[in-house]
């Protein structure tokens, strides 16, 4: 993935976001590592959300991590907190301050789905099976239906050879 994509899917993530959930102003920088190597910034100032593609010097913290890292953790994917426990993620300046960034992300992406247990998803899948058998018993008992319901047509009679023939004649 290039440098260009990733900003791009990180803007996008970010375009909905509700930048008031931000007190002041808050400006994090993105470093990533890696395929795509390259920086940019993400700043909220009196709630405008403004994602740029160049380094920010005077930035709260900088988040640094590879692409797929950051850009889970800027669509909601993954918490930052999981990819730091993880070691994917390191933050260099005010780490109070860059945790404020997930207030920003949960605005803009809608959460996740919580994961299914087996038992559900053994039911769903049970379930499933039941409405396909239901199914192919409806459709054998219509084409019965429509098998018993056509008329039935007799057998033209044969005309029988007569072995014997006529000497009339």
């Amino acid at each position: 993935m290039t440098y260009e994509e990733i900003y791009a899917k990180v803007k996008e993530a970010l375009k909905n976001a509700d930048g008031s959930v931000i007190d002041g102003m808050l400006a994090i920088e993105f470093d990533i590592t890696g395929e795509g190597e390259g920086k940019f910034y993400v700043k909220v100032d009196n709630g405008v959300v403004d994602v740029q593609p160049y380094d920010y010097r005077d930035n709260d913290a900088r988040l640094i991590a590879d692409a797929d890292t950051l850009i889970k953790i800027s669509t909601n994917r993954m918490k930052a907190e999981t990819a730091y426990a993880k070691g994917a993620l390191k933050i260099e300046g005010n780490v109070g301050r860059a945790l404020e960034f997930k207030k920003l992300v949960e605005t803009a992406a809608p959460a996740r789905k919580p994961r299914r247990s087996k038992e559900q998803i053994e039911a769903e899948k049970a379930e499933k099976e039941a409405a396909k058998a239901a199914k192919e018993a409806e459709k054998a008992a219509a084409k019965e239906a429509a098998k018993e319901a056509a008329p039935k047509k007799k057998a033209a009679p044969r005309k029988r050879a007569s072995a014997k023939k006529t000497e009339d004649k």
